[in-house]
C-alpha cells in the first residue's frame, strides 16, 4: 500500500472510532431529505396554483362579455411565472421577486404575489433549502472531520514520525483529505439523488437542460467543497493541538456560512437601498399619462394622419383614430418604461457586483450566486420571465388596439366585441431560458471560486510545508 492510501486508511479509522461522524453525517442527511420533501411540496403547490390560476385568469377573460377593445386591455390578462424544478434545491429569489405580471394596458406593472413582501431580491437568507442544509451545514461537517487531521497528529507528536518514515507533505494532504472528500462527494451524490426523487414522484415541471443544470450543480459544489478542505487542511497544519484547530475553524465556519453572508446582505442594501416600489409605480404612471397630458404632441400625430391620408377630419381617415392614438401612446411608452425599469435593474446589479467583492472573502456568496443560477430562481431568470411577459402585453395591447381601429369602421356609437375577439388573444407561455443564454452573469463569480479552491490548496500545502519543516527542525 502506497504511503498515501495507507494515511488516508487511517485517517478513516480514526475519524469512525471518534464516533463523531456517523451522527453528523446522519443527521446531515436528514437535514437534506426533510429539506428536499418540504421543498418539493412547498413547489408542487406553488405550481398547481399558477396553473389553476392561468386557466381561471383564461376562462374569466374568454366569458368577460362584450366589451370596447380598450377598456378590455384595461381589464387584461395575467403572465404567471413557470416554477422551475430546480427550485427544490434551491429557491434563490422565488419568494421575494413576484409569482405573476397583470400585462394591462398603458402600464408595464411589476411582479405581484410575492410570498415575502418585505425582502431584497439579492438579501442572502437561510431558508431550510438543499442548497443551504449543503453549503452551511456539509462544510461544518468537513471542518469538523479534517481540523484536527494534522493538529491532532501534533499534539500526539506522530508527525514527525510520518516525515521521518519518507512521507511527501504532499503524500500527508491528499491522504488527510480523501476520506474527507470521498464522503462529501457521496454527499453531494446523495443530495441531488434526493433532490431528483420528489421531483420525479411529484411530476414538477421539467427545465428544458435541467440535466446539465444538475450536473453543473454537482460541479460546483464540489469545487466548494475543495476550498472547505484545503483551508481546514491548512489551519490545521498551523496549529499544534486539537482545541485550538476546532475553535478556529468553527469560529472561521460561523463567520464565512452564518454571519458574513447575513452583514454582507445587510450593508449591500444599506449602500444601494432597494428601489422604492410606490416611486418606481409613480414613474410608470406618469410616463403612461404624459403623451396624453401633451397637447401639442396629440395635435402633431392627429395632422400627421391627417396629412398621411389627404384628409383633413378624423371621420375621413380609414380607421378609428382613438384606437390608432392609443396604440402610439402606447408605443410612445414603450421606452419610457425600459428606462424605469432598466434604473431599477441597475440598483439590483449594483448590488451583486458589491457582493462579488464580498464573495472574494465568502465563498458562500459566490456559490449562492451560481447555485440559485443554475436552479432557475436568480434575478436573471426572473427579468427574462418579466421581459417576456412584457413583449406578450404588447402583443395583447396592439391587438386590441388594432381592433378598436379596424374592426367593422360601419358601426355607430360605442365600438364593442365579444368572445370571437377575446378567443384570438394567446395565453402566455414561457419556459425558462437554458442556462448557457445567461453563462456570462455568472463568470465573476464561478471564476472566484476556482481561484479560491486553487489558493485553499496552496495554503494547505504550505502549511503542511511548514509544519513538516518545524517538526524537523
Amino acid at each position: 500500500m502506497t504511503p498515501l492510501l495507507g494515511i488516508a486508511a487511517t485517517e478513516a479509522k480514526v475519524v469512525f472510532r471518534t464516533g463523531l461522524l456517523q451522527p453528523l453525517c446522519l443527521s446531515l442527511g436528514l437535514l437534506l431529505v426533510i429539506s428536499s420533501w418540504l421543498g418539493a411540496q412547498r413547489i408542487e403547490t406553488l405550481q398547481s396554483e399558477v396553473e389553476a390560476a392561468g386557466l381561471a385568469d383564461r376562462e374569466i377573460w374568454i366569458h368577460q362579455g362584450e366589451d370596447n377593445p380598450h377598456a378590455a386591455a384595461h381589464f387584461s390578462r395575467y403572465a404567471f411565472k413557470p416554477v422551475p424544478a430546480l427550485a427544490v434545491f434551491d429557491a434563490g429569489v422565488l419568494d421575494t421577486s413576484g409569482a405573476a405580471i397583470w400585462m394591462e394596458g398603458h402600464y408595464q406593472n411589476p411582479a405581484q404575489f410575492r410570498l415575502v413582501e418585505d425582502s431584497s431580491l439579492t438579501k442572502i437568507g437561510l431558508n431550510l433549502t438543499p442548497a443551504n442544509v449543503l453549503s452551511a451545514f456539509g462544510s461544518l461537517l468537513l471542518i469538523l472531520t479534517l481540523a484536527a487531521s494534522v493538529a491532532g497528529e501534533r499534539e500526539d507528536r506522530t508527525f514527525r514520525q510520518l516525515l521521518v518514515i519518507g512521507v511527501s507533505p504532499r503524500a500527508i494532504i491528499f491522504g488527510k483529505t480523501l476520506p474527507a472528500l470521498l464522503m462529501v462527494c457521496l454527499i453531494i451524490l446523495a443530495s441531488a439523488l434526493i433532490v431528483a426523487v420528489p421531483m420525479m414522484i411529484l411530476e414538477l415541471r421539467p427545465m428544458p437542460d435541467a440535466s446539465a443544470r444538475l450536473l453543473m450543480l454537482i460541479a460546483i459544489y464540489g469545487l466548494f467543497f475543495v476550498t472547505v478542505a484545503g483551508v481546514a487542511i491548512g489551519v490545521s497544519s498551523l496549529l499544534k493541538d486539537r482545541r485550538s484547530a476546532y475553535g478556529t475553524l468553527i469560529g472561521g465556519w460561523a463567520v464565512i456560512a452564518v454571519i458574513g453572508p447575513l452583514l454582507a446582505g445587510e450593508w449591500v442594501v444599506t449602500v444601494h437601498p432597494d428601489p422604492d416600489g410606490a416611486a418606481t409605480y409613480q414613474r410608470v404612471d406618469d410616463a403612461s399619462k404624459e403623451y396624453f397630458h401633451d397637447s401639442e404632441a396629440r395635435e402633431d400625430v392627429l395632422q400627421a394622419a391627417l396629412e398621411t391620408h389627404g384628409v383633413t377630419e378624423k371621420a375621413g381617415l380609414p380607421f378609428r383614430y382613438d384606437g390608432y392614438e392609443l396604440q402610439h401612446a402606447e408605443e410612445v411608452a414603450h421606452p419610457k418604461f425600459e428606462a424605469i425599469y432598466g434604473s431599477v435593474r441597475a440598483t439590483y446589479a449594483n448590488q451583486e457586483r458589491l457582493l462579488s467583492v464580498f464573495s472574494a472573502f465568502l465563498p458562500t456568496l459566490a456559490l449562492a450566486d451560481i447555485s440559485s443560477g443554475l436552479a432557475g430562481t436568480d434575478r436573471h431568470h426572473h427579468e427574462r420571465f418579466a421581459d417576456a411577459a412584457e413583449q406578450h402585453r404588447r402583443k395583447i395591447v396592439k391587438q386590441l388596439n388594432d381592433s378598436l381601429a379596424f374592426g367593422d369602421l360601419g358601426h355607430e356609437g360605442r365600438y364593442t366585441v365579444g368572445r370571437e375577439v377575446w378567443e384570438t388573444i394567446p395565453d402566455f407561455d414561457t419556459a425558462p431560458p437554458r442556462f448557457v443564454t445567461l453563462a456570462s452573469h455568472y463568470s465573476t463569480s464561478f471564476a472566484i471560486l476556482c481561484i479560491q479552491a486553487f489558493l485553499a490548496v496552496v495554503f494547505a500545502m504550505v502549511g503542511i510545508s511548514l509544519a513538516a519543516r518545524e517538526a524537523l527542525s
